[in-house]
């Protein structure tokens, strides 16, 4: 409660429904944690002046780590998630060994130029791309990476001697927009990442909701299409073979090559048809490339809409590069999702775009660590 804003102990009593005399032993040792600090002796209104008890960020230091297709990015945070120091390094390829190594190289760096010991770190918190058992921290499957059964939280914790958690890139994405966006935001929402593949994270009354064996939030392998072409997840037609922008980069190979795209075709010529360009084409007005745009807000609307309607979510907020195609993508997904919602629904459900954007991978990480070290009194 002290993180939100600052409280004297007898409103903590009140809040937490704990004793006087129990607030005043666990602040006490909150103090000399030094977690909280008396910030300021408040007008007495009869017997002793209350004092303004204020939760210290500065504390401690946490290290979020983003690992993603093409790099790793980390951030040094405060127990606020007040980012301290960024630092970023794209990876050479994408065995275990080389992409942790990258991570210790990282992690490593950011500790050196700011001076801080990595003994001084309360812990390290890394978001991957797949799926992750986060109490063992193993990422039992990342498609993305070809990894399987990959023990990224005790080899890491192996070479930099620090505690570390390892959670979903959705997930971690998830939990900074919930708690870290500058605006009042719903404690039950949605993220859904937009990009090489289609991700998405859930919170749940504050928290990730990861399900029972860490797949939750999965919906780019949701198959919408059964007779589609094949994912990397072995199924055919799924939301990601369909929308991501892998996806439309081959699409749009496929307009280059067909002739239905003079734009995509010219283009062609220059360079490789990604999903940039074929982003490009669509906000330039290109009308197959926007109808291949619109079509892939369309999928993805509806596949929200099904998310939102079992479980009864306040908000939905989308991140990732497909979004460089504004209104050509969230025209068609906005009207999708809204047409799909139970109509009950559709006045109270929030859809936006991320406030926090590339970053709320990286600082997700790190509010994960935090919040378990503070669930836990400041213990690790």
């Amino acid at each position: 409660m002290l993180c939100q804003k600052p409280a004297t102990r007898s409103e903590l009593a009140k809040l937490t429904g704990l004793s006087p005399a129990t607030v005043t032993n666990l602040t006490k040792e909150l103090i000399a944690q030094g977690l909280v600090d008396e910030s300021r002796t408040l007008e007495s209104v009869g017997g002793r002046p209350p004092v303004l008890l204020e939760f210290n960020s500065n504390a401690g230091k946490v290290i979020g780590v983003r690992i993603s297709r093409t790099r790793v990015q980390a951030a040094l945070v405060n127990l606020g998630a007040d980012a301290l120091a960024w630092e970023e390094q794209r990876l050479p390829e994408h065995s275990p060994e080389a992409v942790l190594q990258v991570v210790v190289d990282v992690v490593r760096k950011l500790c050196v130029e700011n001076r801080v010991h990595l003994e001084e770190l309360v812990g390290i918190g890394v978001a991957v791309p797949g799926i992750v058992q986060e109490d063992t921290g193993v990422v039992r499957l990342s498609t993305f990476l070809q990894w399987r059964e990959v023990s990224v939280g005790s080899q890491l914790e192996a070479a930099l001697g620090v505690p570390v958690l390892v959670q979903r890139n959705g997930n971690a994405s998830a939990l900074a927009e919930c708690h870290l966006n500058g605006e009042q935001t719903a404690t039950d929402l949605l993220y859904v990442h937009l990009g090489d593949g289609i991700g998405a994270g859930l919170v749940l009354d504050g928290r990730i909701y990861s399900g029972r064996t860490g797949r939750a939030g999965e919906i780019g392998h949701n198959i919408v299409d059964p007779h589609g072409p094949q994912c990397l997840c072995g199924n055919r037609g799924c939301l990601e073979v369909l929308v991501s922008g892998n996806a439309l980069a081959r699409q749009g190979q496929e307009l280059a090559a067909s002739g239905r795209s003079s734009c995509l075709q010219e283009a062609a010529k220059e360079a490789e048809i990604t999903a940039a360009v074929v982003i490009a084409a669509a906000v330039q007005g290109d009308a197959a490339a926007r109808e291949l745009v619109a079509t892939a807000g369309r999928y993805i609307g509806k596949a929200m809409a099904g998310i939102v309607n079992l479980l009864d979510m306040d908000e939905v907020v989308l991140g990732g590069d497909l979004l460089e195609a504004g209104d050509v993508l969230l025209d068609s997904l906005s009207l999708s999702f809204y047409g799909a919602l139970l109509p009950f629904r559709v006045p109270e459900v929030r859809l936006r775009v991320t406030t926090i954007g590339p970053k709320a991978g990286v600082l997700g990480a790190a509010t994960v660590v935090i919040q378990q070290f503070l669930s836990k009194g400041g213990r690790y």
